[in-house]
């Protein structure tokens, strides 16, 4: 039922609903907490109400989509039914390839570096992933109008609006890379307490592990709007044992940064391999060259702002810790955006951004009006 809203582009359904419950659902849960302390209650009210979304969501489709309740239909062919298969077998290894990457980050840690450990970054990894999903999501609802488009546009205009999605996640990447590398430590002495503070080396990788996850988003999306699974359907297994490989070597040169570092190293399996091969290449005809070109410039800006602005950065200091954190934000809002403006002014990918956004503010005056 969710997946007919979906391809009718009207994702901002669904993301309404869950936003209402997901707020019910907290309240709920803290009050239980709270009040009672007890944890089967707790699991039970999430229980709950993921059936109550679920049925909302059904209404819903039902309601605007009748033809679902249809009983006599006609049956698939094989041919479409072969390829359903195709494609889910395929989409099965690139979600274990996923969870191996994902899940062995904790194992490792607790493994080489005790419990403990696991605990400090898991402050860390709420953070950064709770701002991964936020942006991650935004960028996620248009993979039903790259479906659309890859149907109903020639390859140049798909590979036009490739590269204008390409670079608005490259400037909220760096935005929200940025802004992470430089509040966190602060943040997290507020929050939990300067104890609880991890190295130095080790935020900057997870900051750069955060970009390059960000930057993947977008090549994801029109894998994923093309169908585009069978294909590279062993890589995703590949990135997961050489990310456990690499990890495991350098964690033992590097010490905890070692664990993301192997992240970044296996992450190449995609970005040296897949995204040229069977995108840029396959999908778009574009030349390797062309490709090779366009991320190592967009990964060499990003190192040389985000550089810029955490160095520059640690000249803000005051005794008050939350006056310091304060004028930091001020800081990442303004220096990085600044000097992405400054860079990309004059290019049509920047004009087409700020065009989107004047539109969408003017959509939301019109409707308070």
């Amino acid at each position: 039922k969710r997946s007919i809203i979906y391809a009718d582009q009207k994702n901002y359904i669904i993301e309404y609903a869950h936003l209402f419950y997901y707020f019910l659902i907290n309240a709920l849960q803290i009050l239980v907490l709270i009040l009672s302390k007890n944890f089967y209650l707790y699991l039970i009210i999430k229980l709950i109400f993921t059936i109550i979304e679920n049925k909302t969501i059904t209404y819903f489709a039902n309601a605007n989509y009748p033809y679902l309740k249809e009983r006599e239909i006609d049956k698939l062919d094989k041919n479409t039914i072969n390829d359903i298969k195709t494609k889910v077998k395929a989409l099965l290894l690139h979600k274990v390839g996923s969870f191996i990457v994902l899940g062995t980050d904790n194992i490792l840690i607790s493994k080489f570096f005790g419990v403990v450990k696991v605990g400090l970054y898991a402050n860390y990894y709420l953070i950064i992933s709770s701002v991964n999903k936020l942006f991650g999501q935004a960028i996620q609802t248009l993979i039903p109008s790259i479906g659309n488009l890859a149907v109903t546009e020639n390859k140049e205009k798909n590979f036009d609006i490739f590269k204008k999605i390409r670079f608005i996640n490259f400037w909220i990447g760096t935005f929200t890379a940025c802004s992470i590398a430089i509040l966190m430590k602060d943040f997290i002495a507020i929050w939990v307490g300067k104890e609880f503070i991890l190295d130095e080396l080790v935020l900057i990788v997870l900051v750069i592990n955060y970009f390059q996850d960000i930057m993947r988003n977008t090549y994801v999306n029109f894998f994923t709007a093309n169908g585009i699974y069978y294909e590279n359907r062993f890589v995703p297994i590949a990135e997961s044992i050489v990310n456990i490989a690499a990890s495991i070597v350098l964690l033992k040169i590097f010490g905890l940064a070692g664990v993301f570092m192997g992240t970044i190293v296996s992450s190449l399996c995609l970005w040296a391999y897949s995204f040229p091969k069977y995108l840029y290449h396959g999908l778009f005809e574009k030349s390797y060259k062309k490709y090779a070109f366009s991320i190592l410039h967009y990964l060499a800006l990003f190192l040389i702002i985000l550089f810029v602005t955490y160095y520059v950065s640690q000249l803000i200091k005051f005794d008050n810790t939350y006056l310091t954190l304060t004028i930091k934000a001020l800081y990442c809002l303004i220096t990085p955006n600044i000097i992405i403006m400054t860079i990309f002014n004059k290019s049509e990918n920047y004009r087409y951004m700020i065009k989107l956004l004047l539109k969408k503010a003017k959509l939301s005056n019109s409707k308070r009006n």
